[in-house]
């Protein structure tokens, strides 16, 4: 999936997306098994227990991948040889167990130093990689904080016994969890700052082709779509453009005034935007000035 991600995504940002929604994915899997899952739900606890260490040696992958796609290109590197030896050991592990020469538990200290090694790689190389925003580089290096300590907490656990926990995964699953967490908020205001710009664009694009009087695209908007109809002609052959002016506009101003005119060109606008009483336009808009006029 890794693989066929970097053959067929090709935008940067979409990538870093699909690859901690795959870390979030495999995670969710491990900590589904790591918590006795196959006790209520499975009647093979075997199977439970070969997903359990797969998942485990494999889903570092993506969070790699991830910060491989975050750091100074002169950095990755160090990434590819990482990852390298993670798809390695997961390999070497499968082959091993499958070939009943060495069980996967026997293995989990190898997955532990490729697991490790990994992390320290992401510290060393966030900290070295500038970044033109220096508070997105704050707040991925906060976010990695936790899972490194849930890390240690872990490895503490599990060869020493200095801290008794029911579990040898549960503080680096607290803090995968609050990674995801400052992931998740920090996804949830990248998309709101972006629905705030494509607002503003939207509003300074109608501002820039809009009359504010009348609300009618102006000369501005009529020379992009001409832009347009030069550029695809077969498409636009049955275009029909009409030309047509306010007879006495001027007299109207000087006579009565400016304010008197913007309201006769608002009543046009009107009667011109109403398509189907198109044949009675030239009366109504008589009737309509006159109307002004005397008011």
């Amino acid at each position: 999936m890794i693989t066929a991600s970097l053959i067929i995504i090709k935008d940067k940002e979409s990538r870093r997306l699909w690859y901690i929604g795959l870390f979030a994915v495999l995670f969710s899997i491990y900590s589904a098994s790591e918590n006795r899952f196959n006790l209520y739900m499975t009647a093979n606890p075997y199977l439970m227990y070969l997903i359990n260490f797969i998942v485990f040696a494999a889903f570092p992958l993506p969070l790699l991948m991830f910060f491989r796609e975050s750091v100074n290109k002169n950095y990755k590197k160090f990434y590819n040889v990482i990852i390298g030896a993670g798809l390695v050991n997961l390999t070497v592990q499968m082959a091993l167990h499958f070939g009943r020469i060495l069980d996967l538990r026997e293995m989990l200290l190898a997955t532990h130093i490729v697991d490790f090694g990994g992390l320290i790689i992401i510290i060393c190389t966030l900290l070295k990689t500038p970044y033109d925003v220096s508070e997105r580089k704050r707040r991925t290096l906060l976010s990695i904080i936790p899972i490194g300590l849930g890390m240690c907490l872990d490895l503490l656990t599990h060869y020493t016994h200095f801290i008794e926990s029911a579990s040898n995964s549960f503080y680096t699953q607290v803090g995968i969890l609050l990674f995801l967490a400052m992931g998740a908020g920090s996804v949830i205001k990248t998309v709101l700052n972006s629905y705030k710009e494509n607002f503003k664009n939207r509003y300074y694009k109608m501002m820039a082709f809009q009359d504010g009087l009348t609300g009618l695209y102006n000369r501005a908007a009529f020379m992009e779509e001409q832009k347009q109809i030069d550029r695809n002609r077969k498409k636009y052959q049955n275009v029909i453009c009409i030309c047509a002016d306010v007879n006495n506009l001027k007299q109207i101003n000087d006579e009565d005034g400016h304010l008197i005119g913007d309201q006769v060109l608002c009543r046009v606008t009107i009667a011109c935007s109403q398509e189907k009483r198109w044949r009675h336009v030239p009366n109504e808009l008589t009737i309509e000035c006159m109307s002004i006029k005397r008011q």
